[in-house]
């Protein structure tokens, strides 16, 4: 075949007319760009598609286990047991004044820690290191470069019969054109019957592809990056959501409401109840989202494509037009590729809230169990002490002032007193040392 002309297509029974120059031009200019849309779903969403099912998944377990409530006799024993120990504040210290059900200090220190590593950490790794704007981009342009180099191999001219009646009300093509084109569709049958045009298929190519193909890859990317940023900041807001619910729990009730309680423990189960749902929701989101990227709507631009050949090489036909197509969105690229980063980055700080916030529970439980030590001995040593005072104030009674040997007495008296205060400071911890072992403790609570 030419590169210049086609046979023409009135005389022979399988000569091509629109709908062949039509299916031409779009495998040219269209059906690359599928292939850069599937290749971004599955290098950028089905990563993150499958970090958020597993992450689900995870997070399902977690909440199963956190609202049975296995309490702290499974801990107990695991301890006894010579289990190595896990996190800081992992709940094998006791309960936390004020945690609300015995069972839940355990319970819940299990869940933050599974949601740590098995959640955030899991969906973290997915988001983080990945430039996929500025991928996304780049594969466009490149793509772009690639249909221009083979338009090359398209026909300059074909000549194809006279098609029916073209569009007249095609978005974009403004009054003028409109005009023209309503023209064709009422008098075309009667001056262009029989007859063959001459369609400039290059250009017509080249011209759909500036005006039409780049403009809307161009919206496609912006759209799919929105999509991307409504995705992580609900991610986000969940999270944010789950920290305040489950790292900062409400007071036991409502003040001015008495009629409505909301215990610490009801507040985990809530945040955690909701987190679990917003998960769900964001993978059928994706998955539901799967294969209908923007950039590959083809229909809207092969109806424009089909009207424009419709009435190509006619008086109604789209004039040439050197307009360039949109320009590259690097900068853009970049700017949406560090907002995403971002994201990963703040999934990370969300992780190091719960450690540290294990981390602190560890230290007031250690402190809780120490002090609660010493006063249990102290509590021992002063019972003691009052038992030998009344024995000593009974023997004092029944002493006679006048009787010999009373200032002797009285001493030994005194002496046993000083020896059992002197006890009673010694059940009490130096405050040096204490210092120390709370500095220790808080140092590996924050290394994490």
């Amino acid at each position: 075949m030419s590169n210049t002309a086609l046979a023409t297509s009135g005389s022979a029974p399988g000569a091509l007319g629109d709908s062949d120059i039509v299916a031409r031009i779009s495998a040219a200019v269209h059906e690359p760009f599928r292939d850069v849309w599937r290749a971004y779903e599955e290098d950028v969403w089905l990563p993150i598609r499958r970090a958020l099912e597993e992450a689900t998944a995870a997070h399902q377990r977690a909440l199963a286990g956190f609202t049975g409530g296995a309490g702290d006799q499974e801990q107990i024993t695991r301890a006894e047991d010579g289990a190595p120990e896990a996190l800081p504040g992992d709940g094998r210290l006791g309960a936390i004044p004020g945690s609300g059900d015995p069972g839940a200090p355990g319970a819940l220190a299990r869940y933050r820690r599974t949601v740590s590593e098995d959640v955030i950490e899991r969906l973290r790794a997915a988001l983080a290191g990945r430039a996929a704007a500025a991928s996304l981009e780049e594969s466009l342009a490149r793509t772009t470069d690639r249909i221009r180099v083979s338009l090359i191999e398209l026909p300059a001219l074909m000549e194809a019969p006279t098609s029916g009646p073209p569009a007249v009300r095609l978005a974009g093509t403004g009054p003028i054109r409109t005009i023209k084109r309503a023209g064709a569709r009422v008098f075309g049958p009667l001056v262009w019957r029989g007859r063959v045009r001459r369609v400039p298929v290059a250009r017509l190519a080249r011209q759909h592809l500036d005006q039409v193909v780049l403009r809307v890859q161009a919206s496609a990317f912006r759209e799919s990056q929105r999509a991307r940023a409504v995705r992580l900041g609900r991610l986000e807001r969940a999270w944010a959501d789950w920290t305040a619910g489950v790292l900062h729990p409400p007071r036991a009730a409502a003040e001015g409401q008495p009629g409505r309680s909301a215990t610490p423990a009801a507040a985990h189960r809530a945040a955690a109840t909701a987190l679990q749902a917003e998960l769900e929701a964001l993978t059928e989101d994706i998955g539901a989202a799967a294969g209908r990227s923007p950039g590959t709507r083809f229909g809207p631009m092969n109806e424009h494509l089909a009207a424009s050949v419709a009435v190509a090489g006619t008086f109604a036909a789209d004039p040439p037009s050197s307009r360039p197509g949109p320009g590259r969105q690097e900068h853009l690229a970049r700017r949406w590729d560090a907002w995403a980063e971002g994201a990963a980055a703040r999934l990370e700080l969300y992780r190091s809230l719960v450690v540290m916030r294990c981390g602190t529970d560890g230290i007031l439980r250690a402190l809780g169990e120490d002090w609660g030590r010493t006063v249990s001995g102290a509590d021992s040593v002063l019972g003691e002490v009052s038992a030998e005072l009344r024995r000593g104030r009974e023997r004092a009674n029944g002493l006679s002032s006048e009787e010999e040997g009373l200032p002797r007495l009285l001493d030994a008296e005194r002496t046993r007193t000083d020896r059992a205060l002197a006890r009673i400071q010694s059940t009490l911890p130096d405050p040096d040392v204490l210092f120390d072992t709370l500095n220790s403790a808080v140092e590996v609570a924050i290394a994490g």
